[in-house]
């Protein structure tokens, strides 16, 4: 996190080459500022970064200026945590809101990326995979009421096959849905004892369309 415009500095400079050298601040003409160790006019070491117009937050290590190694960073109310390299965060990290949503896992570019847990204020959890910050691939969710889903996402919703459990009272579904809706070949179970199923084609969450 830099910022290309003016500013002034207050601390340490090195005389022979009027380089910033050593502890210093500083601070732009927004407001913004930087502080730092500085070498050879750049920001090393542990940085604190804040954006005024952006309202973000950065504390961590930089190296030439950037967010490089551990790092939190905080915007609108979300924060950040992890490794950095040019800006970025990469590898394994954490983020978590002021509306009490929590993530761990695979980052990519600041991007939810790889494999991950999610968990939502009202308990609910993903485990599974991400691509670009959407919930793709293979997941488990296990829903504040108990009901669970295990299988293939896309962009957040069932889609693909999948297996449906409603808790305790023994109804569950097993087949393919598009858009969270049950869609193509799946068996329905609503009663074990005496057992009660549909096992037929779906289309657009009802039994053979009807």
């Amino acid at each position: 996190f830099t910022k290309i415009q003016s500013y002034k500095y207050q601390g340490n400079v090195d005389t022979r080459n009027n380089q910033k050298e050593g502890f210093g601040k500083m601070i732009f003409r927004d407001h913004s500022i930087v502080l730092s160790y500085f070498h050879q006019n750049f920001a090393e070491g542990i940085t604190f970064f804040n954006d005024k117009p952006e309202d973000t937050e950065f504390y961590g290590y930089y190296h030439l200026s950037k967010p490089d190694g551990y790092g939190i960073f905080k915007q609108e109310g979300v924060i950040q945590e992890g490794d950095w390299k040019n800006n970025q965060l990469n590898g394994i990290g954490r983020e978590y809101s002021e509306s009490d949503t929590y993530y761990q896992g695979d980052f990519e570019n600041c991007a939810k990326h790889g494999i991950g847990i999610y968990r939502w204020s009202d308990g609910t959890i993903y485990k599974g995979e991400w691509v670009n910050n959407q919930m793709t691939g293979f997941g488990l969710v296990i829903y504040n009421d108990d009901k669970i889903y295990i299988g293939e996402v896309s962009n957040g919703a069932m889609h693909g096959y999948g297996e449906f459990y409603w808790g305790g009272d023994g109804k569950k579904y097993f087949g393919f849905y598009e858009n969270d809706v049950k869609s193509g070949f799946g068996t329905y179970v609503w009663s074990i004892n005496p057992l009660q199923a549909y096992v037929g084609f779906w289309e657009k969450g009802k039994m053979n369309g009807i």
